[in-house]
């Protein structure tokens, strides 16, 4: 059975909600005084982040070597990793940190299932 998707985000909008992605993830560790190991694996996710969207082959990618669908293949891995953070990280870390990663992996999912993986315009050079 195949899941169909919102599709109300298309390739365009998904790589500027990516870049805006990577500076919350730089940015969160502070704004949310998070303290190690969970800021660690903010910024872990970051530089992981940013080096996907660079590559993807799809508006805002540069070096477009991984398929858009990809893309969204390895986004709806992100979120449930980071939704499995909210457990691992967050129940030896305390509440915030457990909310923090429960609502990061669920804004990744939602993007994830609203966005339309298909909707890429940016081929590939030769």
């Amino acid at each position: 059975m195949k899941m169909k998707h919102l599709v109300i985000i298309k390739s365009k909008l998904h790589g500027i909600i990516d870049y805006l992605f990577v500076v919350f993830l730089i940015f969160a560790p502070a704004l949310f005084h998070l303290k190690l190991p969970a800021a660690f694996w903010i910024f872990t996710w970051g530089p992981i982040h940013l080096a996907l969207t660079l590559c993807t082959n799809f508006d805002f990618g540069i070096f477009k070597i991984i398929p858009f669908k990809t893309h969204g293949r390895i986004e709806l891995a992100i979120s449930f990793t980071l939704i499995a953070g909210a457990f691992f990280v967050g129940y030896r870390e305390g509440n915030l940190v457990n909310s923090f990663y429960m609502g990061l992996g669920s804004a990744v999912f939602f993007i994830w299932l609203a966005t339309d993986y298909t909707s890429s315009s940016a081929r590939t050079q030769h």
